[in-house]
């Protein structure tokens, strides 16, 4: 065993070894004749990548685009309904249900690894439905009542998803380096689990 996976916790052993493998793999495919690697980029990369492993946090788990069966991709879900209230493309609703299931995946995985790590996800689940929230009664001022159901209203909903989007994604306490795919598929969590809707009523003005 290399001297850095030694370093691994055992429950993340699983995962280190299988970018060591990836990582070779990956030289072999991107030279079918000649399979080599330099020593000095491994031993960089790998300290650099297995560091993660081996802080106090425990490691976010990756869950990559290409795990997610398309076939469940095209499942209706009710923020896709909301989504659709307000005449978000096809391209968002399948990078939504991509994000959110990723998200869940992801979730799962790393209950499984600290369950006492379910408190700091509630949590996390809160600022982000209160950012939503938010967000939302701030841009409903661009809006008057007689306007609920226009395009511009439409607009300003689609804007409004865009705005919690696009924002820089907080860290997980306790986990280190979490991928914003995760804060979007909660963003989606909360829109199928709550009352929270894009499309503007006469109730949020």
């Amino acid at each position: 065993m290399h001297p850095h996976i030694n370093l691994v916790p055992e429950e993340f052993s699983h995962a280190a070894i299988k970018w060591l493998h990836g990582y070779i793999t990956k030289a072999a495919i991107d030279n079918s004749k000649i399979w080599q690697i330099n020593i000095n980029d491994f031993h960089r990369d790998m300290r650099h990548t297995l560091s993660k492993f081996t802080t106090d946090k425990i490691p976010f788990h990756f869950i990559p685009k290409s795990d997610i069966e398309p076939d469940i991709i095209g499942q209706e879900f009710e923020f896709i309904s909301k989504m659709k209230d307000v005449e978000l493309r096809k391209k968002e609703q399948e990078l939504a249900v991509s994000d959110y299931l990723r998200a869940k995946e992801s979730q799962l995985k790393m209950l499984k690894s600290s369950p006492t790590l379910d408190e700091k996800l509630e949590q996390y689940d809160e600022n982000v439905q209160r950012v939503m929230v938010e967000e939302k009664s701030s841009k409903s001022y661009n809006l008057m009542i007689e306007e609920i159901g226009s395009d511009k209203a439409n607009k300003e909903s689609r804007e409004l998803f865009f705005n919690c989007i696009r924002r820089p994604h907080d860290q997980i306490i306790g986990v280190n380096d979490a991928q914003k795919y995760y804060r979007d598929g909660r963003i989606h969590h909360i829109a199928e689990e709550s009352d929270f809707e894009w499309k503007y009523r006469e109730a949020d003005l």
